[in-house]
């Protein structure tokens, strides 16, 4: 290691932080509560804002340090690195092996997107199906391109920046104007974060930070549409700066600040913003369901029937999917001891003092051997007019008239580079590759050819070890945390149907429409890291296929083919095709399209799977509480004996008109599905079935006006 490289040469001072074991006084801020006046607001942020701009000015440099790893990531070099006093001074000499190793490292570890996988407390089928339509949504939503284009860019973030933050928001135009939420990498610039803060060991959470701030930057007009009531008293500020001579602008720039605040002693999260002066608007965070609605639940009595009773039992339910209020943040942090938000260092600001070495010594190397040209030297036998005329053609030919050659003209050979200096170069060149767990065999670079395939082969699975932790600390984590606010922005505010198209695997096309019923209660979601990327596993397939180690189903699985197993039978028809004159594969063809075209009736008594009145009453407890259920293939009477019971229990009059009105349409189509068929099917689990030609179960009442 170069001994004039010290940590003074890229952050002036060491980062200092509070003595952990001494008691003291940590905040001398006050605790607060909502609605604060406006004055008081005013100066909480105030004092907020330079605790924060204080940490990172003076505490960790946060600006000096994140602007010197910035300028090596794009190649630009300083006076420091050639060792000359002069900072405007640029090395000729310019081999920006910091930018080659962090892209690839960046590239290593968010080319593998996690997998999504949704589970639900109950095992009835309804309940597996919600759970497997939830987990396709949060598929598309969340683990898909743009997704792992923004985790790449939020790892370089974080690597130049010591912190990077993903940021959940709900957009009303979206989705034809019904809404919906999005995600966007925060510019770590604009962040404000509370400076002493750490992140919870369960998430990148802001759980544990008292405040966080950002500064917004909309257009003018926006900004007066979302907070009207201060609108006048806004436009009444810019026109003050118009008549000092500024124009009116077009857009402005705020700040919005997630607060953690205590009532009654009750811990709640606010939110405010703020322009200048101005306390823009202050309301509880607008992103978790305080108020709550009222689901109703039947009562049974000892034998099993509904009450006769006109009341219901009643409790609150939230539309929530977090246990507690959160702010909108989700952090990238890998190398973070404890003291603060900001990660202590990074791979980038180590590998700073290696850069300088490479540029030093590569500089070296190019200025002597510049000067490593034999230079002509020329005596008093030759005139001066003569010496100019004599060039570098080695065609050329000087005759000179003298007895001593040597004495007219000569050549004073220069030193090459020693080889002690390749020799240093190419060492701080492995060590920066130590640094970044990139080597050559990682980067596809030639530089070590004379390395056993054994060799490269070891060196990259150790590379990868080390990629495949930054995937399971950071974008395992950060996936997760993305999906958890996918399912809280869902159950708050997907009032109106958002449409849902997706193809499975095996070419199958879903398309559900979804609403904040559909992500019911119960509904787990976890995400596993793949253990190796998609580009592996089809490699790995195919060289096993080459040697028959795998079926061809497996194959196509195993490259993630659309629809493999009806891949595998056409091939299997078509490779026959020789022995029946293609009839198989023709018919295979056929038999698809008969299929498709002639669909299978929607309910079919009888038979196994079917349901009776355990589902009845399952299904009965989900629909009072909102919940649209679709009707069943297959019941027997003991199940529409069971909705007919509730029905005519005092219990059902007490439900909401709305709910009604699905238990209504939900048996009406029982009946249209069993009405379907002109006779019972032979075997039917039915030994008296519904009314046919009624538009109504048999034993239930019709519809009453006002009910």
């Amino acid at each position: 290691m170069d001994p004039a490289v010290t940590p003074i040469d890229y952050y002036p001072d060491t980062p200092s932080f509070r003595d952990a074991l001494r008691d003291e006084v940590t905040d001398f801020t006050p605790r607060y509560s909502m609605p604060l006046t406006e004055p008081e607001l005013y100066s909480l942020i105030q004092q907020k804002r330079q605790a924060s701009r204080d940490f990172r000015d003076s505490t960790i440099k946060w600006d000096e340090r994140r602007q010197r790893n910035r300028d090596y990531w794009r190649g630009k070099m300083y006076s420091q690195d050639t060792g000359m006093p002069d900072e405007a001074y640029y090395s000729s000499y310019i081999d920006p092996v910091i930018y080659e190793n962090s892209e690839t490292r960046f590239t290593l570890a968010s080319q593998r997107m996690p997998d999504i996988i949704v589970t639900s407390h109950d095992d009835n089928n309804l309940a597996v199906e919600s759970a497997g339509v939830v987990e396709g949504f949060l598929k598309k939503k969340v683990n898909n391109k743009v997704t792992q284009r923004m985790l790449k860019n939020g790892l370089r973030q974080h690597e130049l920046n010591f912190v990077a933050a993903i940021k959940c928001v709900w957009n009303p135009a979206l989705a034809s104007g019904n809404g919906d939420f999005s995600y966007y990498l925060v510019n770590p610039s604009r962040l404000i974060l509370d400076p002493y803060a750490v992140y919870p060991d369960d998430g990148y959470t802001a759980d544990n930070m008292e405040f966080v701030g950002e500064v917004l930057e909309e257009p003018v007009e926006m900004v007066y549409a979302k907070f009207p009531k201060k609108a006048d008293e806004l436009k009444q500020m810019i026109d003050l700066s118009t008549l000092n001579g500024l124009g009116r602008p077009s857009k402005l720039k705020y700040e919005e600040w997630w607060l953690r605040y205590y009532k009654n002693g009750q811990t709640y999260e606010g939110t405010c913003w703020l322009y200048q002066t101005i306390v823009l608007g202050q309301s509880r965070n607008p992103y978790y369901d305080w108020d709550g609605y009222k689901i109703y639940k039947p009562k049974l009595d000892t034998n099993g029937a509904y009450k006769t009773t006109s009341t219901l039992e009643s409790e609150m339910k939230f539309s929530n999917y977090f246990e507690i209020p959160r702010k909108p943040y989700i952090f990238l942090t890998y190398q973070n001891l404890g003291e603060s938000p900001y990660d202590d260092t990074t791979p980038l600001e180590q590998a700073i003092p290696t850069q300088r070495l490479i540029n030093r010594t590569g500089r070296q190397i190019v200025e002597i051997s510049q000067n490593a040209v034999p230079k002509k030297v020329f005596g008093n036998l030759i005139t001066k007019e003569d010496a100019r005329r004599v060039s570098n053609d080695p065609d050329e030919s000087i005759w000179l008239d003298a007895p001593d050659v040597s004495k007219a003209m000569t050549w004073i050979q220069a030193e090459p580079p020693s080889p002690e200096l390749y020799n240093l170069l190419q060492y701080a060149e492995q060590r920066m590759n130590g640094i970044f767990n990139t080597h050559g065999a990682t980067k596809g670079s030639d530089a070590a050819t004379d390395e056993s395939g054994v060799a490269k082969q070891i060196q990259r699975e150790g590379d990868l070890t080390t990629s495949d932790d930054l995937v399971d600390i950071v974008v395992e984590r950060v996936v997760f945390e993305m999906a958890g606010w996918a399912m809280q922005m869902s159950k708050m505010f997907y009032d109106e149907p958002h449409f849902l198209r997706l193809t499975g695997a095996d070419g199958t096309v879903m398309a559900r429409e979804l609403t904040k019923k559909d992500f019911r209660d119960g509904l787990e979601v976890d995400v596993k890291a793949n253990s190796v990327d998609a580009a592996t596993n089809r490699a790995d397939a195919l060289n096993m296929a080459s040697r028959k180690a795998i079926d061809p189903l497996t194959m196509l699985e195993d490259m993630d083919k659309p629809n493999a197993k009806e891949r595998v039978r056409r091939w299997i028809a078509f490779m026959n095709g020789a022995n029946d004159g293609y009839q198989t594969y023709m018919k295979e063809i056929g038999v698809e399209l008969e299929a498709t075209s002639n669909p299978q009736p929607p309910f079919t008594p009888g038979g196994e799977g079917t349901e009776n009145s355990q589902q009845a009453q399952k299904y009965i407890q989900q629909m009072t509480q909102g919940t649209i259920i679709a009707p069943p293939a297959k019941f027997d009477q003991t199940y529409v004996a069971a909705f007919v019971q509730f029905i005519r229990s005092g219990q059902f009059g007490s439900l909401p008109q709305e709910i009604k009105k699905n238990f209504r349409d939900f048996v009406q189509q029982l009946s249209q599905n069993f009405q379907n068929f002109q006779v019972n099917t032979p075997g039917s689990a039915f030994t008296q079935g519904p009314v046919v030609g009624t538009p109504q179960m048999a034993g239930v009442p019709p519809a009453q006006p006002g009910v």
